[in-house]
């Protein structure tokens, strides 16, 4: 059995260091004797030459484990020594049986560390012993500093989708961001349902005419048309006076013409049959002009004006204008012959000149027409009833979306749905 520690002595004086000797041959192993006192730290002499390898030397018998003498005191540090030359690698001998754990002894004071020897061999590995108790936790150590961040691993797998979570609060509105750019032009849309008619607007200024266009390819000539109205005459030519011939013979008397009688106007009715009164939006119409058919079997005839009966004034401003129109078929009809347009209008019979005298055909149908667009001024009229079969030029229409008349507009006679006719007056 191991004995007790003894006192640990003093600190003995280093002595020098020897010089290394040659590696001899390798021995055979002995006992391990006692532990002897460490002396003190020699002087570290100079490193010395390396020897030869030696021959290693055959394995020998392994010797029986001896006891384990006590420890010693612990010599001070030395200085240390040259390094030596490595000697050949022993043969390792078999492992000792390892013996009971002796008491632990006091601790003594800390020696001076003697000088490093060299490495030994390395013995067998020793049967491991019980383990200890686990010693107490030991302070927080100092962090050191953080590493180096490493590479970014591979992107794990996606976790499932959690629940939603509940509806947050209304955020306060954000400030209007500023307006983007326009966009592209959309494609349109389909056109929708005609709205109800508005109320008749205040009628623009004439606009002023347009470029004339490039003559088009003249057409295939079509079959002759009626014979159209005699055109106004001309400006009295004023060529030079001629010599006036010789007086002639005195002419027999000619027979009597017959009488003119009332044949310097037209008319579509007289002022005794007004028995009605045709508003400017008459029937809910909007922007609409009212005709009457005439008809007079004297002889052609030129007119310069015509006249209306206005029953009330209304607004008294306003677009209107006359016009005299020919039937070309049962459904349409053409303007010939415009008045001015009137930007006000007085009660009582209100008259108009035309912008070009017109001569009326005798023997022919003529409308005469009124277009009104002073609000809640009335015109006077008559009733009067629709062509019935649609084998004649309607006694009287009605016409909307109209911008006013103009020669040459071709207008559709097929609105018979008021039955009423304008007193209108062409001389």
């Amino acid at each position: 059995m191991q004995g007790p520690q003894g006192a640990q002595g003093p600190q003995g004086v280093q002595g020098p260091v020897g010089l290394t000797g040659s590696t001899g041959p390798q021995g055979v192993q002995g006992f391990i004797g006692s532990t002897g006192p460490e002396g003190a730290q020699g002087v570290q002499g100079p490193t010395g030459p390396v020897g030869p390898q030696g021959i290693q030397g055959p394995t020998g018998d392994t010797g029986a484990r001896g006891t384990q003498g006590p420890q010693g005191m612990q010599g001070p540090q030395g200085i240390q020594g040259p390094q030596g030359i490595q000697g050949p690698q022993g043969i390792q001998g078999p492992q000792g049986i390892q013996g009971p754990v002796g008491p632990t002894g006091g601790t003594g004071t800390q020696g001076i560390q003697g000088p490093i020897g060299p490495t030994g061999n390395t013995g067998p590995q020793g049967i491991q012993g019980p383990i200890g108790p686990t010693g107490g936790t030991g302070a927080q150590g100092i962090q050191g500093p953080i590493g180096p961040t490493g590479d970014t691993g591979p992107q794990g797998i996606q976790g499932p989708v959690g629940p939603t979570g509940g509806t947050g609060a209304q955020g306060i509105q954000g400030p209007i961001g500023p307006t983007g750019n326009t966009g592209p032009q959309g494609i349109q849309g389909p056109i929708g349902p005609t709205g109800d008619t508005g109320v008749q607007g205040i009628q623009g200024p004439i606009g002023p005419t347009g470029n004339t266009g490039p003559q088009g390819i003249q057409g295939p000539i079509g079959p002759a048309g009626p014979q159209g109205m005699q055109g106004p005459i001309g400006p009295t030519g004023t060529g030079t006076q001629g010599i006036q011939g010789p007086t002639g013979a005195t002419g027999a008397t000619g027979a009597t013409g017959p009488s003119s009688g009332n044949n310097t106007y037209i008319e579509t009715g007289s002022l005794g049959t007004i028995n009605a009164g045709i508003s400017y939006n008459q029937g809910g119409g909007n922007n609409e002009a009212f005709a009457a058919l005439v008809f007079d079997c004297g002889s052609d005839k030129v007119v310069t004006e015509v006249a209306a009966y206005i029953t009330q004034v209304g607004a008294r401003t306003g677009a209107f204008q006359m016009a005299i129109l020919i039937p070309r078929n049962n459904g349409q009809a053409e303007v010939i012959a415009v008045t001015n347009t009137a930007s006000s209008i007085s009660g009582g019979i209100f008259v108009i000149p035309l912008t070009t005298s017109v001569m009326l055909r005798g023997n022919t149908s003529y409308y005469l027409a009124v277009y009104n667009q002073v609000n809640a001024a009335i015109i006077g009229g008559f009733t009067a009833g629709a062509s019935i079969g649609g084998d004649a030029p309607p006694i009287n229409f009605r016409a909307q979306n109209l911008p006013g008349f103009r020669v040459g507009q071709s207008i559709s006679t097929g609105d018979t749905s008021q039955r009423l006719s304008p007193w209108l007056y062409a001389c």
